[in-house]
């Protein structure tokens, strides 16, 4: 809103909203709501971490007694055996050989 002085405008601010009782307590209530979601979620979040933390030394404690128990196979010998012997090409018939062989 303006008014008008003396060719001159002045803006006016709009009035601020009173803050009454009752929407206090709503927000009030609100935000109560919100935190107590937010502490669910963080139990929960707690909860899983712990179980996380669990399963993963589990699986650690696995992988350790799984390595104990497999030897380590020889790998120097079989990569110094020749790839032409290790994966030997499949011998080749000609069209004459399998028309006539």
């Amino acid at each position: 809103m303006e008014t008008m002085n003396n060719n001159e405008t002045i803006p006016q601010l709009p009035k601020p909203s009173k803050l009454t009782m009752k929407i206090l307590n709503t927000r009030i209530d609100q935000i109560q709501e919100d935190y107590d979601l937010l502490i669910q979620r963080v139990n929960e979040l707690e909860q899983h971490l712990k179980n996380y933390g669990h399963i993963q030394s589990l699986t650690a404690a696995a992988s350790e007694t799984s390595m104990d128990i497999k030897q380590p196979p020889n790998v120097t010998d079989s990569w110094s055996i020749p790839r032409s012997v290790r994966h030997p090409a499949p011998v080749k018939k000609s069209f004459w050989n399998k028309l006539f062989g």
